[in-house]
């Protein structure tokens, strides 16, 4: 008989007993192996209070709309769920975390005392608890402290290894705030070895969202292309795949038109979001279209200014360049030197390119090309590396220099060596076709 076709009749009280017994009827019949540890979480159960879970679920309805009113409807009916057990560590976290994602992005961090007040409560009453090891790396990365949440991130991983939401951040993790394009693809793959069919639309959205941005990283424009649809499928609300679906049209077509009209539409949809303001700045500039990329940059030059902090201080040349030549000169000065300042001080692989951008800019041919072949020195680079360094405007002074396309050819090279190399990887471990 199949698995699925049991029945079950219990009282309404019973049903944590309920979920356990299915657990491990389901554990049983596919003869699987678990750790004592992990029998111990199943056996856990969130709250003896139904009257609190019922809240809780509603507000995990809400929270899984995957957009910002949902996260504003869910905080509240988290609050109740609380309220009715003061001992419900997942409603804290799950409240903790809401709020990290309703700061997300947003010009003004309003949330931040609340992030931590949360996942604190949710840490003293379980600190073993996946959610509530997501919420305090959660509130880190909102701090900035990177280092300090990373394991959080990775207990909560090993703590329940079949983890969307946490799988899913450290994705995010390794894409945005310490990035590292194998690791990124390694977590991305991670994600796909998960029973997707077991998890929510909004996190399997997320999880082929980041599979294709690892992809495309490596210049598998077929697979990225691939992933994002699916991606796209499962939720399409999903602005951070619109984006990348975006760039993956320029990848295949080499029209940035293509690009700006799906990058307008997702901007439109939130004109709040500083990534798709950032996004619509870089575009224009990229296109040469100054009077169009002056309004979006203008916009996330004074939001910065007001809050007081430097986001995205790797694209304060691009706005330079187009306050420079939109005539906004004292602008651009203090951006080109906040800029320097950030170029000495990064100790990232783009330290050197960062460098060269600098001094082109500043017309220091020398200095820029030596700057440019130091970074070719490195053995990874990004697709969009070698996507749009070539007709990158901040080099024109240098475009024409003797040394330039031989550079650049270098690191072409090396970056199809390694893509060749990833791609023999994958195929091996059957994770390509």
């Amino acid at each position: 008989r199949h698995l699925w076709a049991d029945q079950y009749a219990r009282e309404a009280t019973d049903i944590f007993d309920l979920q356990k017994e299915i657990s491990k009827r389901i554990i049983d019949e596919i003869e699987v192996f678990i750790t004592p540890e992990e029998e111990e979480l199943i056996k856990k159960i969130p709250t003896n209070n139904l009257v609190a879970y019922d809240y809780f679920l509603q507000g995990l309805e809400q929270f899984y709309q995957g957009d910002r009113e949902g996260l504003i409807e869910a905080i509240p009916l988290f609050k109740k769920a609380i309220a009715h057990d003061v001992m419900f560590a997942t409603a804290y976290a799950n409240t903790a975390i809401s709020y990290f994602f309703l700061d997300e992005l947003q010009p003004e961090k309003e949330f931040t005392d609340s992030i931590n007040t949360y996942a604190d409560k949710a840490m003293l009453i379980d600190p073993q608890l996946q959610y509530s090891l997501i919420a305090k790396g959660a509130y880190y990365i909102h701090n900035e402290e990177y280092e300090v949440a990373l394991p959080y991130m990775e207990k909560a991983l090993e703590n329940y290894p079949n983890s969307a939401l946490a799988i899913n951040i450290l994705s995010d993790f390794y894409k945005r705030y310490m990035p590292d394009p194998e690791k990124y693809l390694e977590y991305a793959l991670k994600g796909i070895g998960l029973d997707i069919a077991s998890h929510d639309s909004i996190n399997a959205s997320y999880i082929y969202m980041h599979l294709s941005n690892a992809f495309i990283q490596f210049g598998f424009i077929q697979e990225a292309e691939e992933y994002i649809t699916t991606s796209l499928s499962y939720n399409p609300e999903n602005l951070y795949s619109e984006q990348i679906r975006a760039y993956l049209l320029y990848a295949r077509h080499k029209d940035l038109k293509m690009t700006e009209e799906v990058l307008l539409q997702a901007y439109y949809r939130d004109t709040t979001r500083l990534d798709l303001i950032q996004e619509m700045g870089k575009l224009y500039y990229s296109m040469k279209d100054y009077e169009h990329a002056l309004p979006f940059y203008r916009k996330l030059y004074s939001i910065r200014k007001k809050m007081k902090v430097d986001y995205y201080p790797g694209e304060n040349a691009k706005i330079g360049m187009v306050f420079a030549k939109m005539g906004l000169k004292e602008e651009s000065d203090h951006l080109f030197q906040e800029f320097k300042i950030y170029a000495e001080n990064d100790n990232s692989a783009y330290k050197n390119l960062s460098l060269c951008v600098y001094y082109s800019w500043v017309g220091d041919r020398q200095r820029a090309i030596d700057n440019l072949r130091i970074f070719s020195e490195n053995d990874r680079f990004n697709y969009w590396i070698t996507l749009f360094l070539e007709n990158d405007p901040l080099l024109e002074e240098i475009s024409d220099h003797p040394e330039f396309h031989k550079i650049l050819q270098v690191i072409d090279l090396k970056f199809w060596k390694d893509h060749k190399k990833i791609k023999k990887s994958l195929k091996e471990k059957k994770l390509l076709k």
